[in-house]
């Protein structure tokens, strides 16, 4: 009998990470991260945002997120949604 394909499903989560701010002061890094997240409850991160060499590093980006975060669950109202079937 056939094996079943592999399918690819994501799902919305509910994330707490941590975010360094490079910054001359802590209202310049407030506005900065404010910014980062854009409207306050969601935020869309792809690439070297997310840094998890030390935070002397010379490429380390002015907002970074560490790579360890804490899953709370899915978000209210997430749903699994199907991207796409695997080979």
């Amino acid at each position: 009998m056939a094996r079943a394909k592999l399918k690819l499903f994501q799902v919305d989560l509910k994330i707490a990470a941590t975010a360094y701010v490079k910054a001359y002061t802590k209202k310049e890094a407030g506005r900065l991260i404010d910014e980062f997240i854009e409207d306050g409850s969601a935020l869309e991160v792809e690439g070297p945002e997310i840094f998890g060499e030390s935070y002397h590093h010379p490429r380390m980006p002015i907002v970074s997120l560490s790579p360890a975060m804490t899953i709370h669950g899915r978000l209210p109202g997430s749903k699994l949604v199907h991207m796409e079937d695997l080979g």
